[in-house]
């Protein structure tokens, strides 16, 4: 009996900790968009408080500079009213006390990146949050190769 009753223990804990590991590997935050400041960020509600939100490894052109307009409009097409998943890296705010994330799609791609392909941002390494910065260097070589959006512009 008591052989019965410790396996059972066993096996109990043994499910509790994978049910746990499993809920925290498919556990997504999300961002619900309210705003778009600019190119690279915006304003929504994430975990019930509205944050100013930074997008990880991108920089997009500066209100009044060339494609600035371009770069705003695109995120917010992208992002406006939509709740999104989102992650976070190594550091979750810059100096300024924005949120730092990254965006996703609902087909799981990669916003900030989508940013860079189409020529609106550029990518800007910023340690340690450089989960994505190979990613994201190769997608600006590209624009840059086939001049697409500012670099074929500006």
């Amino acid at each position: 009996m008591k052989k019965t009753t410790g396996l059972a223990l066993v096996l109990t804990v043994l499910a509790a900790g994978l049910l746990l590991l499993a809920a925290s590997k498919d556990r997504s935050d999300t961002l619900k968009v309210t705003r778009v400041v600019d190119g690279d960020t915006v304003i929504g509600y994430y975990r019930g408080h509205e944050e100013r939100v930074r997008l990880i490894g991108i920089d997009a052109p500066e209100i009044g500079q060339c494609f600035s307009l371009e770069a705003a409009k695109m995120l917010a097409h992208i992002t406006l009213g939509q709740t999104i998943r989102v992650e976070t890296e190594k550091d979750d705010r810059d100096k300024y006390g924005r949120l730092l994330l990254n965006l996703y799609r609902d087909d799981g791609v990669l916003i900030n990146k989508v940013l860079i392909q189409q020529g609106v941002a550029i990518q800007m390494a910023v340690a340690p949050n450089v989960r994505y910065i190979s990613e994201l260097y190769a997608a600006e070589d590209n624009a840059i190769k086939y001049r697409v959006g500012q670099h074929g512009s500006c």
